[in-house]
């Protein structure tokens, strides 16, 4: 018999992730990569510990077990490992939907799961657990979550496997743009971001908010959904960030919390990124700007900021929408980005984006807004 069961036990998750370690844990030490998951699974925004009777939101850890084979070869006589083939996990967090039946109110609360680390140990592969664990796992996720505009999302690595499962791709491309090639100094002045990115996050939050109901005006009948931006999420991305930074570079305490991500101009506008030590490649997670120019503003300070030895940013091109106008890629922007830094634009994203609403026909047709790297779990 084949069953997916939600586990909170620490014994069985690192167990699970000694197995994925890897292909996910690398560069990291198999007990670096265990802290650095759990510094994320404890933080707020996943908060693994919590009461789950009383608490939706936050990570859920699935286990696929096939209680018709024996895995003694690989957990022994240990109770709570028998019959592990697969994991997964979700992580659920406050979202927003607008129905285009009402375009001109305000974008409701629902909640939105997002899918990862699905895996299945190598000696189980081939035998179709991957395509039943998500069969239970929509099942799981639409017990757990109630609202009819709730929905999950996942970005995959595996193409469109799970178009498979009512999941239909958004493909995102991306920009990529060599440090070396931002040679000039920001016209505007701009301070630093290290830690604290409330106001940011607010108004970051109202962007997604105009673009929903751009998007609910649109004409075509529709429903438009989007993460709700928090500060927990980029704390989420920053804490992996310093962590594998202290890990990799040997950055002490002190060196990692002093690293900045992300710089304001003096207008208020502002872009926050994420420092990928083990790529070199610092990965931007948020931009505001209310202006094409401020942009390119805020792209100069990237230079200024990100450490010595990091070799290019990476940007979401959804993140470079005129969205003073269209809600459609500002091509000045990837002019810029192409003529003027020898950057590229309209690059295959290596994650495929994908989107299922959890209780509304398949045939609804659904705008998502905010796919950018934010979003990413």
């Amino acid at each position: 018999m084949i069953t997916l069961e939600h586990t909170s036990d620490w014994h069985v998750i690192r167990y699970c992730q000694s197995r994925n370690h890897e292909n996910w844990g690398k560069p990291l030490t198999l007990d670096e990569y265990y802290k650095r998951e759990e510094i994320s699974y404890k933080h707020e925004l996943c908060n693994l510990d919590r009461d789950y009777s009383k608490e939706k939101k936050g990570d859920y850890y699935w286990v696929l077990k096939d209680t018709d084979i024996d895995t003694s070869s690989k957990t022994g006589a240990d109770p709570k490992l028998k019959n592990i083939v697969s994991a997964c996990e979700i992580l659920v967090r406050d979202s927003w939907y607008l129905d285009t039946e009402n375009p001109d109110s305000e974008p409701s609360d629902c909640l939105s799961a997002v899918i990862g680390s699905v895996y299945t140990f190598s000696e189980h592969r081939s035998k179709g657990y991957a395509s039943r664990m998500l069969q239970l796992l929509v099942e799981k996720m639409q017990d757990i979550l109630g609202n009819p505009h709730d929905f999950s999302f996942l970005y995959s690595e595996v193409g469109e496997f799970y178009s498979n499962f009512g999941f239909k791709s958004y493909h995102v491309p991306v920009c990529i743009i060599p440090m070396k090639s931002i040679k000039e100094l920001p016209a505007i002045d701009y301070v630093p971001l290290t830690t604290h990115f409330e106001s940011q996050v607010e108004l970051y939050g109202k962007k997604m908010k105009q673009l929903m109901l751009k998007e609910a005006k649109s004409g075509e009948k529709s429903v438009v959904v989007c993460l709700k931006p928090q500060q927990q999420i980029l704390e989420w991305f920053l804490n992996r960030s310093r962590h594998t930074g202290r890990s990799l570079e040997g950055l002490t305490e002190e060196a990692a919390n002093k690293l900045v991500y992300g710089a304001e101009l003096s207008t208020g506008d502002f872009i926050i990124w994420l420092l990928d030590f083990t790529e070199k490649t610092a990965v931007v997670l948020m931009i505001y700007a209310t202006t094409s120019q401020n942009v390119k503003e805020l792209i100069k300070a990237c230079k200024q900021l990100i450490p010595d030895g990091f070799e290019k940013i990476i940007i979401w091109q959804d993140e470079l929408t005129d969205y003073s106008k269209t809600g459609a890629s500002d091509l000045s922007i990837l002019t810029f980005i192409e003529e003027e830094l020898q950057g590229e634009s309209g690059v295959k994203n290596s994650s495929l984006s994908a989107l299922r609403m959890l209780h509304l026909d398949e045939d609804v047709a659904v705008k998502w807004v905010g796919n950018g790297k934010w979003s990413w779990f």
